[in-house]
């Protein structure tokens, strides 16, 4: 008679699909707004969509941002960590301070921390509507993470996500009876999840492996291959609030780092403004906002124009 076999004891490595940073990051690459060109013909600019621009946007939502003394291996850490290679590296490691300050941040100060993420996704997602008027890319992006949130056994029932617009946490049991969503509260949620509970980033290098067509030479890029966000088949509602836009006075302390580049010096908003409730009511009128700059998120067509409130324009025509 053979010998019974010990089970291998099963850890996060071994489960699949598992939700850690750089499966969240991954997903976020999937819905970016379309580039307009690496580099322009006359300033030799980054168009500001690059991996590792992005990057800088998410650490900025945590904490300040110090430009690294080689951009060469700034993107190398970010991507490793999108392949779950490692945790961060030296430039995307976030600190037991800098944790506890963000988790401050979005339970006690929600406002700022939502329209930080507000403003991410205003730069990056695309939330163009379909013809069904829904904003496909971001419908997906919600249902993906949906899903791994779902299916990722190491996420217990019992925990709870930020990821409601009025900064209020829900448990994952709850969230699979949720049709109505916002965008940046929701992706806000789970990247808090991600930073305070999730800081073994290479527990989802199978999840990127199962995900991706590995190319045939060294230095291609991955192809991202996966049905994830089938699974969820029930209709739901992603919506993309108005951010209102501070004046300098209004500017809160927070990261004033640098890089010389116009696509990071971009002041993150400190106010969020929602019209609108989830039952289409107006929002009560709490919040004093003193000479707000407002942009309306939803805009569509070529050449658009925002013009805030600037006061009395007088033109003279001599």
């Amino acid at each position: 008679m053979e010998k019974a076999v010990k089970n291998k004891k099963t850890t996060v490595e071994d489960d699949y699909p598992v939700l850690c940073g750089g499966i969240f990051f991954t997903l976020l690459l999937q819905t970016l707004k379309l580039r307009t060109g690496i580099r322009t013909a006359y300033h030799s600019e980054s168009d500001g969509m690059a991996e590792t621009e992005i990057f800088k946007a998410l650490i900025k939502i945590v904490r300040k941002f110090n430009e690294p003394k080689s951009k060469k291996t700034f993107k190398s850490n970010v991507s490793d960590y999108k392949q779950c290679k490692n945790s961060g590296g030296a430039y995307l490691t976030f600190h037991s301070a800098e944790m506890t300050a963000f988790d401050n941040k979005v339970k006690k100060d929600y406002s700022v921390a939502l329209a930080s993420m507000s403003d991410f996704v205003s730069r990056f997602i695309d939330t163009e509507l379909n013809a069904e008027n829904k904003p496909e890319k971001s419908v997906w992006l919600v249902k993906a993470l949906l899903e791994i949130i779902e299916k990722d056994k190491s996420i217990k029932k019992y925990q709870t996500f930020y990821i409601c617009e009025d900064g209020s946490a829900i448990t994952k049991e709850e969230l699979r009876s949720v049709k109505d969503f916002c965008l940046p509260a929701f992706l806000l949620g789970i990247w808090h999840f991600i930073v305070l509970l999730r800081p073994d980033n290479e527990s989802g290098k199978r999840t990127y492996n199962e995900w991706h067509i590995e190319p045939e030479y060294k230095g291609a890029k991955w192809e991202f291959n996966s049905d994830i966000g089938s699974g969820i088949d029930s209709d739901i509602n992603v919506w993309i609030p108005d951010i209102v836009f501070p004046t300098e006075k209004e500017k809160p302390a927070g990261d004033e780092s640098t890089d010389g580049q116009e696509n990071d010096t971009a002041d993150e908003p400190d106010i969020f403004n929602n019209k609108e409730n989830r039952s289409g009511e107006p929002a009560g009128n709490n919040q004093v906002v003193n000479n707000p700059f407002v942009v309306n998120q939803n805009q569509y067509g070529n050449n658009n124009v925002q013009i805030g409130s600037i006061g009395t324009v007088t033109i003279n025509n001599d």
